[in-house]
């Protein structure tokens, strides 16, 4: 889309005011002004509510119309009514290519799909929940609305999820080129996969600075124009993990936490906040006995909107690699049956850090790197001991004596 476009956008500001409190509307308008010029701005909400009336300055100063939205009944918001009727309105305007709407957890997912079926660009902006994944789809573009404030830990912890994540999403685009790629019709690919993709959200200047940080994948200049392209021109996601090209060259010693993550990620391993594996382990403990694909589907719904699909899917791979998520025998008809184990919060967390461990040895084994335990606790879901790393270290060293043929 170029400059010469035109984007409206409507916001729903009763449900979004901590957000707009901490500048999300400024960063917002400068995402969409690479996108086009934005004509139409309209901000909605009861603003007789005091708690939304302080808001007011904020959004005139950004140019925003505010329209009034009336609760005949207590309780219910009529802002999602209002705000598709004027979408629709504006929709037909042939001038506007471009529509962002940003909402609470509201789905409009139908009201996004008529959008692009109509031609038009649809840019979401929401907060991350089990709901916005399943909106994103509908959209062109998908901005977060995150405002929580979290540890350090914690924030290290979601900032690898979601690198792990993005890099998965850019193998997964640069696979169906023939050669090399060029880095503008990579990204686009990447965004029509999954469309709430953003280097700039994992503190990357770039989309090349991005590239850059994964490893297995070279950029390589053509003409003025960057490219991407796997090592040795050999997709890594489909090339058994022994023979990998990504492997690091043999005799290596690894000096970082985040060297240690890079070989973590070739070993399969996705990590995860702890608070959000601890969620997603204790709502799986209140569900029997169940098949793979239900057990996901309603740990999703029961933890309440409070995580995603994806956090989900990661969180039973670790269980299932640290032995606390296992499946029931099944006669040949049957389905396998799924269920986690009924053990304390605490031993999981502790046995998922083990076999953490256990796939961290077998990565640096194959490269001849030795073990430097000074990077291991960034890496770990809880804080443990001096005595407790060297405990996790001996127990790791010896799983693997077991079964030296373990990924």
């Amino acid at each position: 889309m170029n400059q010469e476009s035109r984007v409206a956008v409507f916001v729903d500001a009763e449900n979004l005011t901590q957000w707009i409190k901490l500048g999300g509307l400024e960063v917002l308008l400068e995402d969409l002004s690479s996108m086009g010029t934005v004509v139409v701005r309209k901000a909605y909400g009861r603003w007789t509510n005091s708690a939304l009336a302080v808001h007011q300055a904020t959004l005139n100063r950004h140019g925003f119309e505010l329209i009034h939205t009336f609760h005949p009944v207590s309780g219910k918001n009529s802002a999602d009514i209002q705000i598709t009727v004027d979408v629709m309105e504006y929709a037909w305007r042939d001038d506007l290519a471009c529509i962002a709407l940003a909402t609470g957890d509201s789905d409009f997912s139908p009201l996004f799909r008529r959008l692009r079926e109509m031609g038009k660009q649809v840019v979401g902006i929401g907060p991350r929940s089990a709901l916005s994944e399943s909106v994103k789809s509908s959209c062109s573009r998908f901005f977060y609305t995150q405002t929580e404030k979290a540890s350090a830990n914690q924030d290290e912890a979601s900032r690898a999820s979601a690198f792990d994540d993005a890099a998965d999403l850019l193998e997964k685009a640069l696979k169906t080129f023939d050669g090399p790629a060029n880095c503008s019709a990579l990204k686009n690919l990447m965004l029509n996969l999954d469309s709430a993709f953003d280097e700039k959200s994992m503190g990357f200047k770039s989309f090349t600075a991005f590239v850059k940080a994964v490893d297995g994948i070279e950029l390589r200049q053509d003409d003025n124009t960057w490219c991407a392209i796997f090592a040795d021109n050999e997709p890594a996601i489909e090339v058994p993990p022994q023979q990998s090209h990504t492997a690091e060259p043999n005799n290596q010693t690894i000096d970082s936490s985040e060297g240690y993550r890079r070989i973590l990620r070739k070993k399969h391993w996705r990590s995860l906040p702890t608070a959000v594996l601890s969620q997603c382990y204790q709502e799986m403990q209140k569900i029997g006995p169940i098949p793979k694909s239900e057990l996901l589907e309603t740990t999703v719904a029961s933890c309440g909107g409070d995580v995603t699909t994806a956090d989900v899917n990661k969180a039973a791979a670790l269980l299932l690699k640290a032995g606390f998520l296992k499946r029931s025998n099944a006669d040949e008809d049957e389905e396998y049956l799924w269920q986690v184990s009924t053990k304390p919060v605490a031993e999981m967390l502790y046995s998922v850090d083990q076999a953490m461990v256990v796939r961290l040895l077998v990565g640096l084994n194959e490269i001849h790197s030795p073990l430097v335990r000074e990077y291991l606790p960034p890496l770990f879901l809880v804080k443990h001991t001096d005595q407790e790393i060297d405990q996790l270290i001996r127990e790791a060293k010896q799983m693997n004596r077991n079964d030296s043929g373990q990924e």
